[in-house]
């Protein structure tokens, strides 16, 4: 199945099948599929059947469909005014908003590895960011709800969601902590590997071929900072990531000396995230969690950053 292609003097651009089907109300424009032969087939919108038509090409196993790239950017629109118009203070079914923010971000990611950061992209994903804030802070155990909604759930958002919900609640262990800095860690969290394939975040978890990673923090702070849309802490934190305080992370290897602030706290936060993981959450290995914390993290900025973290993990 290609990606993108050009037909009948247009852009077509791959789009997800579930994210039509998430947001089926906003949609109204025609399809294009492309069949085993490489056959191309305009389906003209249609209000009534669209819906049902959809589930059919999911029930066949269709898993993507094309969309010109000027209605792409329409929809997107579209689900952004939702999202702002949407009072989520009424949302007190918090599973719709999971699914919903999942379905977005999802959206965003698909979009940026095809259109890059548009203005619409970035609204979207600004608009995202802003409402996954309020979803951590509303959630009395968003571990539980994320584990309740797994499989219905991109994985991606699972990992950006769990990483930014750590950072933002280890932000208010400091006097400096802002929502303000929440906004930034957030944001930082759900874009550091939003330009990751499914291959990608492979190699991580399995721990090979590491040196094809090695780009792609830089790519995507490039990216970032040509922009001009974005805070100099939200492209730090996407830069440094992957850094470790012994200088054996990636891109750069800088070490704890020249990790900034910002950084440590995503930093940690991610480290911690995977060691709560493992133990599955269990209190009773907190303890042990934090020892091995303070061992990993006891220079520069990380310091300060494991400090909160012992706060935190003693409430």
């Amino acid at each position: 199945m290609p990606k993108n292609f050009d037909h009948l003097e247009s852009r077509w651009i791959k789009t997800p099948l579930s994210m039509l089907l998430e947001f089926n109300q906003y949609f109204h424009y025609p399809i294009c599929l492309v069949l085993n032969n490489d056959k191309k087939v305009i389906i003209d919108y249609d209000k009534e059947s669209l819906k049902p038509r959809l589930e059919s090409f999911g029930a066949k196993n269709v898993s993507h469909v094309y969309l010109r790239e000027a209605d792409l950017v329409s929809f997107m629109n579209e689900i952004k005014l939702s999202l702002n118009v949407k009072n989520v203070d009424t949302l007190t079914d918090q599973e719709a908003v999971v699914l919903t923010l999942s379905g977005c971000f999802e959206l965003v990611r698909n979009t940026f590895h095809s259109l890059g950061f548009s203005k619409t992209n970035i609204e979207l994903a600004t608009e995202v960011n802003l409402l996954t804030i309020k979803l951590i802070s509303d959630s009395p155990n968003l571990v539980s709800l994320l584990r309740k909604m797994e499989n219905k759930l991109n994985p991606f958002f699972i990992n950006a969601i769990m990483s930014a919900s750590m950072s933002t609640c280890l932000v208010d262990a400091y006097s400096w902590g802002s929502h303000s800095i929440k906004e930034k860690v957030s944001l930082g969290c759900m874009l550091k590997q939003l330009n990751w394939s499914e291959e990608h975040f492979r190699r991580y978890e399995e721990g090979i071929e590491l040196e094809t990673l090695r780009k792609l923090p830089l790519e995507m702070a490039k990216l970032l900072r040509d922009n001009g849309s974005f805070a100099k802490e939200v492209i730090e934190i996407v830069e440094q990531s992957f850094e470790t305080p012994d200088s054996t992370g990636f891109p750069k290897g800088i070490g704890a000396a020249s990790i900034g602030r910002l950084s440590a706290l995503s930093i940690v936060s991610h480290s911690l995230i995977l060691k709560l993981t493992l133990h599955q959450y269990d209190y009773n290995k907190k303890d042990q969690i934090l020892n091995e914390l303070k061992e990993q993290y006891k220079e520069g900025q990380f310091l300060q950053i494991m400090e909160g973290v012992s706060r935190m993990i003693a409430t």
